[in-house]
């Protein structure tokens, strides 16, 4: 079985890289950038990522 993971970034920097999602059915999350320190809300449903800087 082949994994692929998804990049999240950041919707408000240059980061590239949040962190991997590998797979997700449904989540919520709210995240501090390391690289720009604003708040990001993630939000997660059948594999699809949305971002939004809060």
């Amino acid at each position: 079985m082949r994994v692929i993971a998804k990049k999240v970034r950041c919707p408000v920097c240059s980061n590239k890289r949040l962190f991997d999602l590998v797979s997700a059915t449904q989540a919520e999350l709210i995240i501090k950038c390391p690289k720009c320190r604003n708040l990001i809300y993630l939000y997660f449903q059948n594999n699809q990522i949305k971002a939004k800087a809060v």
